[in-house]
């Protein structure tokens, strides 16, 4: 190689070294490095409405990519910006050289001749000043954009990150922003203007220069019609359209969804549209009514049963800009106090382990463990009651004998297999109030739950989601059918025009201090849960389940299409003789008997303790052997209750028949017509010591069907007398005690406590 060779080489090394590094430039592009910003989260209903957004990190209302345009928008953009886009490799050597000339001959910048990929290379660089080298950096670079992406992903570059004018980027924000709609839904007018905003940004303040924005407006509707691509008339009605006023508030539905921190970029949600708007008018309207009341909170969530995909959900009532309705928290996601929701699983559960025949009378009466005395809603007693009927009428003292029997950490733990993430207390923290409202749960996880009992019972209809665990389709289809009873509220004519055409399982649930009002209901298609409250915890006496929390949810429903009621799961029951006196399975001295449905692999329920066969003498008094002589007596099956059971049950049930009289010879011990209510055997209790410095008192109670007085005896020392209501407050010192009663009739019954304590 001569010295002139080596010469002329080295003047064409920078050249050789520079398309080197431009080819390396190029094979390296990705799009991560094209737009490094972030974007807005935005939340779409199941067929892609928008149902709520919310502004990017650095405030900007930026879109995501995957947006759809209507054909008038890219032809009013393509029209305006880059006629030849779909012919050229990034660049227009033409447009080049009459912006030149233009700006040479106006003495001014007024055209840059870029083509839309060199101006998503320019958006990619942060709009830096437009120079004669700026201009010879986008070429390449636009150049290798065309080498790596096709003409719709550029195009979907600057659709998605064009300058809209303030805090707006890109054209699906600016349409949702200025005309309230998705880019899909522009108008001709509409399109002309948002393809004319990014070349100048600014012109978009609404309250200044709008005859300008107009000009420029109509001069590419002109454009658009001279090419053929509107009409004459679609021309003349297009400039008649006004421009935008104040930007648009972007729709908020469903919007406490967007909290959630794992929520990023675009969300296809399975929420109904339609219904989530008509879910939030409707809880708007309900709201209005409970704000008279200085009730201030309600959320409501709608699932489909069958697959537990959300339809409607409102985390805290409808929008509002007011902080002291704190609505800006999800009350799905919080935690509340669960009232009686827990009810229907626990008798569940009972039924499918024998530990209760479905319709087996439960005790409904006074009753105390400890410092625990629970009361019914209406603090009324029945004595006893159905355990169908005790669930759907929400009674709370059988629903504490029945978590007595089934095991409370048993309950607990069968809870949390369930998907309930709050209970976090050991069992004993929670104690027996736990069935009645002193555990937490999340209402979404409640919903849940009980979508998932109704699962269980359609198991072999649906596989979408496992069903309960350990829970026969059989047990899960007998609590649905107890929830169905429940009464609806019968004052207000909506109530009634709702008819039984649609059966539906329900629940409703109160806290304690009225803090949380609750009510759910189950369908073989919907779930429907609804919480009204305040946020804060402030209770009101009027936020009880049956009466805030219902009604809506019955409006809710009427929302829905109707469906089928739950089919009976023929082969999960099987019919077994039961006392139709009791419920429990018959023995022999069931006086009446009948077949209840169980579930077909329950172990046996317990057979009936209250039947039993007694003898009548001839004058229908009750005698035996001692008193009459054997050829004299009548053998009689009878139902008789224990003492304070029967003490109620009388009361509303009229049928009920008493033990007959007794012989006057026969001994009173037989006729067991006394039983102590409080305290009960072997209980624990602890007693505070009185301001006044004296020990504390205690209210003992008794029952006596019989007619006499009764005399009380704590370990043997007199206390007293009482007649027709019988209670008796003692001091008793710590350690064991043993209560004594006797009736001038003859009857007695003890019974042992412990006093823990005093502090």
């Amino acid at each position: 190689m001569t010295t002139t060779q080596l010469r002329t080489g080295l003047q064409h090394l920078p050249l050789v070294l520079g398309w080197i590094l431009c080819l390396i430039f190029l094979a390296n592009l990705t799009p991560d490095s094209l737009f490094e910003v972030p974007s807005s989260v935005i939340l779409e209903a199941s067929d892609g409405s928008l149902l709520a957004a919310q502004t990017a990190s650095d405030g900007m209302w930026r879109f995501p990519l995957e947006g759809k345009y209507s054909p008038k928008l890219i032809q009013a953009i393509l029209t305006f910006e880059d006629e030849g886009f779909y012919q050229h490799h990034g660049f227009s050597l033409k447009a080049l050289v009459r912006a030149f000339w233009q700006n040479i001959t106006k003495g001014q910048i007024v055209s840059g001749g870029s083509t839309l990929t060199m101006q998503v290379v320019r958006l990619s660089r942060q709009n830096p000043p437009r120079t004669v080298w700026e201009k010879l950096w986008e070429i390449p670079r636009a150049i290798s954009l065309e080498w790596h992406f096709t003409k719709d992903q550029i195009l979907d570059f600057y659709l998605h990150h064009a300058p809209m004018g303030g805090n707006v980027v890109g054209l699906e924000a600016a349409s949702w922003r200025y005309f309230g709609r998705s880019p899909q839904d522009l108008s001709w007018a509409q399109a002309a203007l948002l393809a004319v905003l990014p070349n100048s940004p600014a012109l978009i303040r609404l309250d200044r220069q709008r005859p300008q924005l107009l000009s420029k407006r109509n001069r590419l509707l002109d454009k658009l019609h001279a090419k053929g691509h509107l009409s004459a008339d679609d021309l003349e009605l297009a400039k008649l359209e006004p421009l935008p006023e104040l930007p648009y508030r972007l729709p908020q539905y469903a919007r406490h969804l967007l909290a959630s921190p794992t929520i990023t970029g675009r969300i296809r949600t399975t929420i109904d549209y339609d219904l989530q708007l008509r879910t939030e008018s409707v809880v708007q309207q309900h709201l209005k009514w409970l704000l008279a009341d200085d009730v201030k909170n309600i959320a409501a969530l709608i699932l489909n049963t069958q697959t537990n995909a959300v339809l409607a959900y409102v985390g805290n009532g409808p929008d509002s800009d007011d902080p002291a309705l704190a609505r800006r928290v999800d009350i799905l996601t919080s935690v509340r106090s669960t009232g009686s929701l827990l009810k229907p699983f626990l008798y569940a559960l009972c039924v499918d382990q024998g530990v209760i025949a479905p319709k087996q009378l439960l005790p409904d009466y006074p009753v105390r463990w400890g410092s625990f005395a629970p009361e019914n809603y209406n603090k009324s007693y029945e004595g006893a009651i159905p355990a169908d009927l005790a669930l759907a009428r929400s009674r709370n003292i059988p629903a504490v004998w029945l978590l007595r029997d089934y095991g409370l950490a048993r309950f607990v733990h069968q809870l949390k297999e369930w998907g309930l993430s709050t209970l976090f207390r050991e069992p004993d923290e929670y104690g027996l109030p736990f069935i009645i409202g002193s555990s937490e749960a999340r209402p979404i996880e409640l919903a849940r739950l009980y979508t998932a009992l109704g699962r269980t019972a359609l198991a072999p209809n649906t596989d979408q989601l496992p069903p309960l665990n350990g829970l026969s389709r059989g047990a899960a289809w007998l609590t649905l059918e107890a929830l169905a009873q429940s009464v609806r509220p019968g004052e207000d004519r909506a109530w009634q025009q709702f008819g039984s055409g649609r059966k539906i399982a329900w629940k409703t649930g109160t806290s304690q201090g009225w803090r949380d009002a609750w009510s759910v209901g189950v369908t073989p298609k919907y779930t429907v849960l609804v919480w009204v409250g305040n946020a804060s915890g402030y209770g009101r006496p009027t936020l009880q389940g049956f009466s805030a929390a219902a009604p809506l949810m019955f409006q809710l429903f009427r929302l829905l299409p109707p469906t089928t009621w739950f089919p009976e799961p023929v082969n999960d029951l099987e019919a077994r003789l039961v006392s139709a006196s009791s419920g429990h399975l018959a023995s022999a001295f069931s006086p009446r008997t009948r077949y209840d449905l169980f579930p077909k692999n329950a172990p046996p329920s317990p057979v009936d303790p209250w039947s039993r066969l007694i003898h009548l003498d001839p004058q229908g008094r009750l005698a035996d052997s001692r008193v009459v002589p054997p050829h004299e007596l009548t053998p009689v099956k009878w139902f008789v209750l224990p003492p304070a059971m029967e003490y109620y049950y009388q009361l509303v049930a009229p049928s009920y028949q008493k033990l007959p009289p007794a012989h006057p010879q026969l001994p009173r011990e037989t006729s067991n017509r006394l039983s102590i209510l409080y305290p009960i055997e072997n209980a624990r209790i602890f007693i505070p010591i009185e301001l006044s410095g004296l020990p504390g008192k205690l209210l003992v109670q008794a029952v006596y069907s019989g007619q006499g007085e009764l005399f009380w005896h704590l370990d043997g020392d007199y206390l007293g007398s009482t007649t027709s209501i019988h209670q008796i407050e003692i001091r008793p010192d710590q350690g064991r005690h043993r209560l004594t009663l006797f009736s001038s009739e003859g009857d007695m019954f003890e019974r042992s406590f412990v006093i823990l304590s005093r502090q």
